[in-house]
């Protein structure tokens, strides 16, 4: 009789390898040494192995939690856990953290889950904590979107920060914060929706590089600009980059009321001036999707307004 991984990892020996994300520009940066890039491979130095489930353009993704290996997730997004993990732990950072994450459209707190070690105790009640597949060494959770779109796991080395759109936000690993910072350019044009952005950065000594992974709407693109090269993007198709890139505010449009009256708006400029850049994009908008939701449901694009007349009793 198969113990429950070794069954897991039968049937997963002959399914088909992780699916790579799609990346349509041939040209790779000069060097990806201490650079933000994108992982593809299924096991990671932390023994954390990650799989995508589904087809490109509806995925959900499954982690395998070795023995005291945690991750924090956005809470709500678990389909299913099994295996011996400890329950979701509620995880509260700082208030200036917490109140700049909630900004940034994630969750005031996030959810942590920790791999266990095998244990004596069964049965439903002797450990509230943990899951109850106790004789087994970790556990799988198996993460999913409240929308269709892909899953893209970005490595984060040591002294790097990862800005990402808001709402993006899946899963991480422990030794990286999760906060949200005031972007100021995105207050000078007009119908932008990037004033707030998710911020990845390393805890105090951290050891090794972060992973973090993050939900698109659609499906995503791994942009890489060579030194010279610049790029225009919509606000709501940006997913992330390194906080270090700069950008200028650009209209989309030739005139300034074009850009408003056409439905384009303004984008990020980002200009690849002494080194390259790596750039992630999704291939849908949620804001767009939003605006399309309340117009076929009959609201205006800022939320209907509905006046009650007070009428004044006679005496």
């Amino acid at each position: 009789m198969f113990s429950f991984f070794e069954e897991t990892k039968q049937n997963n020996s002959i399914q088909k390898p992780m699916n790579k994300q799609p990346n349509r520009r041939s040209q790779q940066p000069s060097s990806s040494f201490n650079t933000i890039k994108t992982v593809t491979k299924d096991t990671l130095p932390n023994g954390i192995k990650s799989k995508l489930i589904g087809t490109q353009g509806n995925q959900t993704l499954e982690l395998f939690l070795p023995k005291d290996v945690m991750v924090v997730t956005n809470p709500g997004s678990l389909l299913y856990m099994r295996g011996n993990l400890q329950k979701s732990k509620l995880k509260v950072n700082s208030l200036t953290s917490s109140f700049f994450r909630s900004l940034s459209g994630e969750t005031i707190t996030l959810s942590e889950y920790r791999g266990l070690p095998r244990s004596d105790q069964t049965g439903s009640t002797s450990n509230s904590t943990r899951t109850h597949s106790t004789a087994y060494e970790g556990g799988y959770i198996t993460l999913g979107l409240p929308y269709i779109g892909d899953i893209v796991c970005v490595e984060i080395p040591k002294g790097k920060v990862f800005k990402f759109t808001k709402g993006a936000f899946l899963a991480g690993t422990s030794n990286l914060d999760i906060t949200g910072n005031l972007d100021i350019k995105q207050f000078l044009p007009v119908g932008t929706d990037q004033v707030f952005v998710g911020i990845v950065e390393h805890k105090e000594n951290s050891t090794g590089p972060g992973y973090v992974w993050l939900s698109t709407y659609g499906t995503f693109e791994t942009i890489h600009l060579q030194q010279g090269d610049e790029i225009i993007i919509d606000n709501g198709m940006y997913l992330g980059s390194d906080a270090d890139y700069p950008y200028t505010i650009s209209r989309l449009g030739v005139s300034f009321f074009g850009s408003i009256l056409g439905g384009e708006g303004w984008g990020m400029h980002f200009k690849a001036v002494n080194k390259p850049m790596t750039i992630y994009t999704q291939t849908k908008s949620i804001k767009e999707l939003i605006f399309m939701i309340r117009a076929l449901s009959g609201s205006k694009r800022g939320g209907s307004s509905k006046k009650t007349k007070k009428t004044k009793s006679k005496k």
